[in-house]
């Protein structure tokens, strides 16, 4: 540390913990924005990826980053991260809804197995939120694929990420306030950080070097800049000059 931040003291920390709050805020306010302009419905996932990748790539623009990424994956994101949000939802309402009317032996055992689906449901879902926002280029079978095994891949990364939804579960039941106003930025910043490093050294073996796409993948760049030519070829060989006699 060096003398002028000696004498600073404990100034420049605080300054850094009020600038991530403050970060956490402006995304949690551009999720709730980007939820609504999809009707929740049609833009909690894409809020969610976006969300997710600003936090992540900090740009500098936050405003401009997020909507960005919310209208290129209006439909990536729901392709890959709404399975398994169908599941937890389903999970949730059968909670809600059959668990409590059935009686006997078979309550406790359906009430473990809905416990069981809703947890890996949402497990995969925010996996799913963290891949989309780490690779945009990817298909949505790649991404999707990616999620499911990330849990199995290191178990008790997903552990610990179970912890942190179910922390951030209840901090949304016992105070909606606080929730409102950082529970899912603080959750996907959490999460994002629990997930890099398994996330990281699967993408080295599993990506193309060259492309950084997964193999048998194509960016929407490169098949534009195959199909240029071709559409182009007839065009440059109908201005060449006849050839010589």
């Amino acid at each position: 540390m060096s003398p002028g931040q000696e004498q600073l003291g404990w100034a420049p920390r605080v300054m850094e913990v009020l600038g991530v709050l403050t970060r956490l805020l402006a995304v949690q306010a551009l999720w709730v924005l980007g939820a609504a302009a999809g009707a929740l419905v049609l833009g909690v996932l894409p809020a969610s990826v976006a969300a997710a990748r600003v936090l992540r790539d900090a740009p500098r623009g936050l405003w401009r980053g997020f909507w960005g990424t919310w209208w290129a994956e209006l439909r990536r994101a729901h392709l890959v991260a709404g399975l398994p949000l169908l599941l937890a939802l389903a999970a949730v309402l059968n909670l809600l809804l059959v668990v409590p009317l059935v009686t006997g032996p078979a309550g406790p055992v359906l009430l473990v197995a809905t416990t069981v689906f809703g947890v890996a449901g949402l497990l995969s879902t925010v996996c799913a939120v963290v891949v989309a926002a780490r690779i945009p280029d990817a298909g949505a079978v790649a991404a999707l694929r990616l999620a499911v095994l990330m849990p199995w891949i290191s178990p008790g990364k997903a552990l610990l990420l179970g912890v942190i939804c179910t922390a951030a579960v209840l901090l949304a039941v016992t105070a909606p306030p606080v929730a409102l106003l950082l529970g899912l930025s603080a959750t996907l910043m959490v999460s994002t950080a629990v997930l890099e490093p398994v996330l990281e050294p699967v993408l080295e073996s599993v990506l193309d070097p060259a492309s950084g796409l997964p193999p048998g993948t194509e960016s929407a760049s490169a098949q534009d800049d195959e199909q240029i030519p071709l559409r182009s070829s007839p065009r440059r060989v109908s201005l060449r000059a006849p050839a010589p006699v």
